[in-house]
């Protein structure tokens, strides 16, 4: 990111002829006569946005400003000025008046000089130093000094799209001049500096997208700037020098997929917040892929295996080659060589199903040495239009499709595709169940969920650790039902937004997940029988659970939930009607012998792991 100073601020010419040798600079100031502790007004001028949430900027306790100047010190035997930066002592709340909008700083000089360009920068922190005038700084009256170098824009380049956040990056800033006695002006007006951007991202097809964004990289042409966040609800916020509307801006983003866009013609002017709302293009080359398994080293063995029951009918490509039927019966295809690889594609609703009282599924292997697996699944459903295809047509659509191949890898560059944003019963159940080598899962798109669509989906997959926020608002009977069960690397969850729940939707889903350290937030509130039913079962190095806000419970909703969380301390339960048959039952058992549990004023519990246990702490909940 190209980074430049205010001309007001920087005394360039001075401070190059000083730059050279300066620590021959250091002010030696005699006694207490050159340092004049001066304070001023400083207020937020009507221009200035909004960036809380009821629509006020305001100063804070522990805020600082700095105030450049120019200091007049000795440098090489003759007095000469160097623009200076002291920073003003932490404001206090006594400091703050008129709602927030003013406050009175108090802030120690040192040899200014009369009549000097002066500008106040608030936050303090985008005012760059270059140098302490010593070794150690220089303090004085508990300010440090130093020598200044110009307004610090890196701090921009990295944020992580929160409002709140902008708060410590916002740059104001008053250009002035000290008065003739060397003084502040009684009274300074700040300037908002930066523009702000509140992002709102749909894909092509007007769908909203803002909530799966984990990456967002927008660039002016002259400066570049990355939003870095968890998944979760916008708008994005991100704070940025103007913008002019002769440059070309490109963004782009990653939301489980890759999008781009490019926009030309637009301003953003200091000081305002523009709600933006952003139609991007998917650029994730993989949705062109066909699935594809490649070989890691030569002599692996691909192939597949479909039921005659199912009717698949199925091509493949080798190395990009001729698309030729695939012969169930031939022994699979060899990978002579590290790179070889074969894509897949078919036009079938489905390669499994329920019938005469069991399962019945097609599958994949790969043999003798490991392969990676890419490309998008989905060029099994529609062979020659799968790069738009998001509909699975048919229940058990993908069932047990790669269940135990342990020499399956997840690729290091590219990614599996599994886009669907409408699906069908069982439609991914057991894909990956067992496929001991994945280490990232695909991400999963789709809002709705329906009967057991993501059951055992990664069940036993115990290197996998990469795991997307899941986009599942509406969930249905069984739908998460031990999902993640047996992944014994996992140690960050992925999201779960939905906010009500059914039938075993989430039972078991982390079963066994013994690495697991960050839990999912659960903020539902419409609780479903056995919803959470040893939902962290034997996630022994879990220490805190995550806040169960639902203030009813349902039968059997909590049954086992940590059970064996060996390492468990902490939980916040916020239920005051727990009458419902079981709704705890062993839900706290072998968790560690001492904690601490929160609950609502006034609701009583009962002792035991099924309710609090014995040795354990009783703390009152304060709300936020």
């Amino acid at each position: 990111m190209k980074r430049y100073s205010i001309a007001a601020l920087v005394l360039l010419g001075v401070f190059a002829s000083a730059c050279s040798d300066r620590k021959e600079a250091i002010p030696e100031p005699d006694g207490d006569d050159g340092i004049v502790v001066l304070t001023t007004t400083i207020g937020l001028d009507e221009s200035t946005r909004a960036l809380t949430a009821d629509g006020v900027k305001t100063f804070a306790p522990g805020d600082q400003v700095a105030v450049v100047y120019p200091a007049t010190v000795v440098y090489q035997s003759l007095e000469t000025d160097l623009p200076v930066k002291a920073v003003s002592k932490p404001l206090t709340a006594g400091d703050i008046f008129d709602n927030g909008k003013k406050a009175l700083v108090t802030i120690p000089l040192m040899r200014p000089k009369a009549g000097g360009e002066v500008s106040v920068i608030y936050p303090a922190a985008m005012a760059k130093s270059m140098d302490s005038f010593a070794e150690g700084g220089v303090f004085l009256g508990g300010v440090e000094y130093s020598i200044f170098s110009e307004l610090d824009y890196s701090v921009l380049d990295n944020q992580d799209g929160t409002l709140s956040s902008l708060a410590g990056i916002d740059l104001s800033v008053y250009s002035g001049t000290l008065t003739p006695e060397a003084k502040l002006p009684a009274s300074i007006t700040l300037s908002n500096q930066l523009a702000v951007a509140a992002f709102t991202l749909e894909d092509e097809n007007g769908s909203d997208i803002t909530a799966s964004v984990t990456k967002l990289y927008f660039n002016d042409g002259v400066n570049g700037y990355t939003v870095s966040r968890t998944a979760g609800e916008g708008p994005i916020y991100l704070a940025m020098q103007p913008v002019s509307a002769d440059r070309t801006i490109s963004m782009s983003a990653h939301a489980g997929y890759d999008y781009a866009k490019t926009v030309t013609g637009k301003t953003l002017d200091a000081g305002k917040l523009y709600p933006v709302e952003v139609s991007m293009e998917l650029s994730d080359s993989e949705l062109l892929v066909p699935l594809t398994i490649e070989a890691v080293a030569g002599g692996a063995l691909v192939g597949f295996h479909y039921h005659s029951e199912i009717g698949a009918s199925v091509q493949y490509s080798l190395n990009d080659g001729p698309w030729t039927d695939y012969d169930n019966y031939g022994g699979g295809i060899l990978l002579e060589n590290a790179g070889d690889k074969i894509s897949f594609r078919g036009n079938n609703p489905y390669y499994g199903k329920y019938q005469s009282s069991s399962y019945m599924n097609s599958y994949f292997y790969a043999d003798y040495q490991d392969c990676y697996l890419y490309g998008n699944v989905m060029s099994l459903v529609n062979a020659t239009g799968f790069a738009t295809e998001n509909t699975i047509p048919s229940s058990f659509a993908f069932y047990r499709l790669f269940a135990y191949q342990d020499r399956l890898l997840s690729h290091p560059d590219r990614e599996l595709v599994l886009p669907a944003t409408t699906l069908e019963m069982s439609c991914y159940q057991s894909m990956f169940i067992g496929c001991t080598a994945l280490t990232r899962a695909p991400y999963l798109p789709a809002e709705t969920l329906k009967f057991a669509c993501y059951e055992s989906m990664f069940s036993g997959c115990t290197s996998l650790v990469d795991v997307p926020a899941l986009n599942a608002r509406t969930l249905a009977n069984e739908s998460c039902e031990s999902m993640f069960s047996g992944c014994t690397a996992l140690e960050t969850a992925p999201a779960l937004p939905a906010e009500s729940m059914n039938y075993q939707c989430y039972a078991n889903m982390f079963k066994g997940c013994s690495s697991l350290v960050n839990p999912p937030a659960l903020p539902a509130t419409s609780l479903s029988g056995q919803c959470y039913m040893q939902m962290f079962m034997d996630c022994t190095s879990l220490e805190t659970a995550p806040v169960l806000p639902a203030t009813t419970l349902a039968n059997y909703c909590y049954q086992n939930m940590f059970w064996g969380c060996s390492n468990l301390t902490r939980i916040v339960c916020l239920a005051t009607d727990f009458s419902a048959e079981s709704s705890t039952l062993s839900w706290l058992n072998k968790v560690s012998e001492t904690g601490t549990f929160v609950k609502p004023e006034g609701v009583t519990w009962g002792s035991g792991t099924s309710a609090i246990p014995s040795g354990w702490t009783v703390e009152t909940y304060v709300a936020p």
